[in-house]
This record gives structure tokens, C-alpha cells and sequence, in this order.
């Protein structure tokens, strides 16, 4: 199975808020600049990802993004059908 560029930034992006929302809202700055992503590109990609449910967005000035479940309840195949 090949992975589009789109698959794999989205993996990554959801990867990092799984892995960074112990800490409460991940900004997208952060997610930018620790997965080194296209901004333009990545605010896209997260508005997908939130238009189907599968991260939330938190406004103001500690927000960010979260995962909208329980990360045992999202798998590969949601995350490359957003």
C-alpha cells in the first residue's frame, strides 16, 4: 500500500498531538516545527482532520489542537480516509 505525502503528514501531525497533549492544547507551530511541515500546508491538512472528528481545536492564547477520542480508537485507516 503506498501512502500519499498528505497520508504521512497527517499521520505524523496526529502522532505528535497524541504524543504532546499530556501537556494540554499542541499549538501547530509546534507541530511545524518539531515534525519540520509546511505551515500552509499543515492548517489545511488539520482543518480535514477536525472536520472529520478526529481532533478538536482549542482557541486562544494556549490553544491548539487534541485528539477528539480515545487514542486507542483512532487507527491508521480513519486517519488516511480524512
Amino acid at each position: 500500500m503506498r501512502i500519499t505525502t498528505q497520508g504521512d503528514y497527517a499521520l505524523r501531525c496526529i502522532l505528535n498531538i497524541a504524543r504532546n497533549s499530556y501537556e494540554g492544547p499542541v499549538s501547530i507551530s509546534r507541530i511545524v516545527n518539531e515534525e519540520s511541515l509546511p505551515l500552509d500546508y499543515i492548517e489545511q491538512l488539520l482543518m480535514k482532520l477536525r472536520r472529520h472528528r478526529l481532533i478538536k481545536s482549542v482557541r486562544g492564547v494556549k490553544g491548539g489542537y487534541l485528539l477528539a477520542r480515545n487514542p486507542n480508537r483512532i487507527n491508521v485507516k480513519d486517519v488516511l480516509e480524512a
